[in-house]
Parts: structure tokens; sequence; C-alpha cells
């Protein structure tokens, strides 16, 4: 793989990242809530 692969990989692995993050965020607030 090049570095456009290597860029796909991160680029996906912070987009993933963010999705957790902000599910997750959204199911703390709505339990404590």
């Amino acid at each position: 793989g090049g570095a456009l692969e290597v860029g796909k990989a991160g680029t996906k692995a912070v987009v993933d990242s963010s999705i957790t993050i902000l599910t997750v965020n959204l199911v703390l607030t709505q339990i404590l809530l």
C-alpha cells in the first residue's frame, strides 16, 4: 500500500473513533438525564 492507502485508513480510523465517541456521549446523556 502507498501513502494514499495509509491516509484513507487513518481517516477511516478517525471517523470511526469520532462516531463511537459521539454515540457513547449520547447514550450516557440519555442515561444520566
